[in-house]
């Protein structure tokens, strides 16, 4: 998926004020989390951990199509955050951990351990 479908995603699910900035940013977040966590110490990726900028609306980010929908999960929970909406801050991050960890599963089943 790409950095400005997300974005545009989000958008569209729940209207808000951040600023495309602020949304690549927590954007950035997740994809070092998922970098760090899931894919720098398994065989299958030889890149750098991501970093994007307004510029990057084009670029693909780490996560495939099939569980990209953790990257939605997680605007939306920092947008609860930010408006201080706690229980709908709390139901997107167990939507967001749900699909986090469904992407592990699946990295990691499909991608050997490095040493």
């Amino acid at each position: 998926m790409k950095v400005g479908q997300v974005i545009s995603d989000v958008d569209e699910l729940k209207p808000n004020q951040y600023s495309d900035n602020t949304k690549i940013q927590w954007i950035n977040d997740i994809e070092k989390k998922v970098y760090r966590e899931i894919i720098a110490n398994r065989e299958g990726y030889s890149g750098e951990e991501p970093e994007y900028s307004i510029e990057d609306y084009e670029k693909i980010m780490l996560v495939p199509d099939g569980y990209a929908v953790l990257y939605s999960y997680y605007l939306m929970a920092m947008i609860d955050y930010h408006n201080a909406e706690i229980n709908r801050y709390n139901n997107s991050m167990i939507m967001f951990n749900q699909a986090y960890s469904d992407f592990a599963g699946y990295y990691y089943s499909s991608h050997r351990q490095l040493n």
